[in-house]
Formats: structure tokens, sequence, C-alpha cells
């Protein structure tokens, strides 16, 4: 028998696992928890949020992606206007 922390054999090592699997010491891996998929739609959305914001566009008669689009615009603007950041921007932009 080896000393511990000394390297074995890749056929040692599988030998070593399936007699434990044998003696039931080992389990398959556990089952990985089920988690919200995100839904890829330009933006990444949980179904719960995609379908809102279909239901919200369909009454606005409008796409979800020009809803969704429309929607971080205008989000966007008010962050930056209640940062500042607005002000600067447009300065920037305008000629000298």
């Amino acid at each position: 028998m080896q000393a511990i922390n000394q390297p074995i054999s890749r056929d040692a090592f599988r030998g070593l696992v399936q007699r434990n699997k044998t003696a039931g010491r080992l389990a398959g891996r556990p089952a990985k928890p089920e988690r919200d998929k995100v839904v890829a739609s330009g933006m990444h959305l949980y179904p719960v949020d995609l379908e809102r914001a279909k239901r919200v566009a369909e009454i606005k008669d409008r796409s979800v992606s020009y809803y969704m689009r429309v929607s971080f615009l205008k989000q966007l603007a008010k962050d930056e206007e209640e940062l500042g950041i607005a002000e600067q921007q447009k300065a920037a932009a305008e000629p000298l």
C-alpha cells in the first residue's frame, strides 16, 4: 500500500473508486437544484419577467424587443439625470 499523498496510477484509482461504489460508499452525483432559466430575448430575462414584458407590449401594440429597448432607454435617461451625467454628455456633444 502506498503512503498518503503519493500519486497512484489511473488504473489503481479507478479500481479504488469501483470498489467503493460496489460497497455502497459512493453515491452518484447529487441532483442539481431546479432553477429558473434565463430566456435570451435581446435581454436575458426570467420567463416570468418576459411574460410581463410581452403582456405590456401587446397592450401598447408594440413588439417585445421594441418595448424592452424603449423601457431600458427611458430608465437609462432617468438614471443619468439623477446622477448628473446627462448635462455632461450634452455639454460634450455641443460644438465649440
